[in-house]
């Protein structure tokens, strides 16, 4: 298991979609694969990254000297899991810093530049924007944002992981 204050990241097979998305809204580097040969796609993100599967078959044959099976169906409970499993705390966390999409890191973006691109009502009343340089979706902070910070900050608080945060 990786050392305290480490990055952690993870490599995820087609089966673990929702997973993903929510490992990247909470900042982690989670790459995924969208479909084809799972040996093939672990085989190729190094190893390095900690595994997550759904395919009992590949477990104990994966690269990846850290690697979990994933059993449960729902996402939330599927969060649960990796977050205990892998010991994760609230100061590993960077929430809303990756692209849930493209994994890529956000960057910021000028208020300026984004007219006509987001919808007139968001210009009007947000001060500060983010972007993936890759897809070029645009983030703001919104009662959607605040409604997934809600929940991050729920579950460390119901858990027995360790919180560190409000």
């Amino acid at each position: 298991m990786r050392e305290r204050g480490g990055n952690i990241t993870f490599a995820l097979d087609a089966s673990l979609g929702r997973l993903t998305k929510y490992l990247r809204l909470m900042g982690f580097d989670a790459e995924y694969q969208a479909g084809g040969d799972a040996a093939a796609f672990f085989r190729g993100v190094g190893d390095d990254r900690i595994a997550l599967t759904r395919i009992r078959q590949l477990c104990g044959r994966l690269p990846q000297k850290d690697w979990y099976l994933v059993q449960d169906d729902d996402p939330d409970a599927q969060v649960g899991f990796v977050l205990a499993a892998c010991r994760i705390e609230m100061g590993d966390l960077r929430p809303f810093s990756r692209c849930i999409q493209c994994n890529r890191p956000v960057q910021a973006l000028e208020k300026e530049t984004l007219r006509g691109r987001v919808p007139e009502y968001v210009w009007q009343t947000q001060t500060r924007f983010s972007g993936c340089p890759r897809c070029g979706k645009v983030f703001w902070s919104g009662s959607h944002t605040q409604r997934a910070q809600e929940k991050i900050n729920q579950r460390f608080k119901r858990s027995s992981i360790r919180y560190h945060g409000k």
